[in-house]
């Protein structure tokens, strides 16, 4: 998801405030918005414009063949770990024909593929892991073409039942909608980082042990690791602290820490930044949106 894109979509659809402008993207970005999004939440956008039309809407989410499976795997994979080994189980089909539907999403461009970093383990070691870790197989995750279609399969599809009792939709939206954004924001902190160095290597980071939300390595072969987080509480000095063990598990000699909060950070961590601790807020959001070429630029707590 190119950062451009983000920009793009907010000067041309207005909303209240930058957490607006967010949402708005999590759920609408690849749907063709005709309404003044500057006056309703998201939440009554989906209500007016998203529910009622649920039948209409449905058939851009049709397939030729293999409809029920096609639809299974992409409701599994919107709703759990997005690994690929495990969406076969959580589906119930053969590792034949899962094989072959991810082919024809990838080929449609429906999905996309992020690589595992993690490492493959040494020759014997296998033998020395603990028992529930001998079946454990590196996995490259998944990642939807657009923000639509994953909304439509996390909260439309497996809930096509009670399109006609909107309120009841909408509440289970609600629920569950935090979570859902959270995933954006951290694509969308990716990408900002990003403009501050010539990576050759981002993403997120996962093995049997852990996850890590950002890791980037750059061209000097630096390395920045970075938790995000879509809460409406400050973030604290814990958080910063499990992100570096998570590190240090992984034999990530990180050379920066970054930190990313919808809600701003504590008064401990505002007074440990510095070039190897950068705190990024909305506000770093908002400069972005109203000056790109300005971009980059310090974090808003440098």
């Amino acid at each position: 998801m190119p950062i451009e894109k983000f920009i793009r979509f907010c000067k041309e659809h207005k909303t209240a405030n930058i957490v607006e402008q967010i949402e708005y993207f999590a759920v609408f970005e690849g749907f063709w918005l005709n309404f003044d999004t500057k006056n309703i939440s998201v939440i009554e956008a989906v209500n007016r414009f998203i529910i009622p039309n649920a039948d209409i809407l449905a058939r851009h989410f049709t397939f030729s063949h293999h409809q029920k499976e096609f639809t299974d795997m992409l409701t599994a994979l919107a709703s759990g770990d997005r690994k690929i080994y495990s969406i076969y189980d959580k589906c119930t089909i053969s590792r034949y024909l899962g094989q072959s539907l991810y082919k024809e999403l990838f080929l449609n461009g429906i999905i996309k593929k992020e690589s595992s970093r993690e490492k493959p383990l040494k020759k014997g070691a296998k033998e020395r892991l603990k028992k529930r870790f001998k079946s454990y197989k590196i996995e490259d995750k998944i990642l939807f073409k657009d923000s639509f279609t994953r909304f439509w399969y996390t909260f439309i599809t497996p809930h096509f039942n009670l399109i006609k009792e909107k309120e009841r939709l909408s509440e289970i939206i609600k629920s569950g909608f935090e979570k859902f954004v959270s995933l954006t924001f951290e694509a969308l902190c990716e990408k900002l980082l990003l403009l501050r160095s010539e990576a050759i290597s981002s993403g997120s980071y996962w093995s049997k042990n852990t996850e890590i939300d950002i890791l980037i390595i750059d061209k000097n072969n630096s390395t920045t690791a970075a938790e995000v987080k879509w809460k409406n509480h400050a973030v604290c000095k814990n958080i910063l602290t499990q992100l570096q063990k998570k590190c240090a598990k992984e034999q990530l000699n990180a050379d920066i820490f970054a930190l990313f909060s919808k809600s701003g950070f504590s008064k401990e961590l505002l007074k440990m930044r510095s070039e190897k601790l950068l705190l990024f807020d909305l506000e770093d959001f908002e400069k972005l949106i109203s000056e790109p070429s300005h971009y980059p630029f310090s974090p808003t707590y440098l």
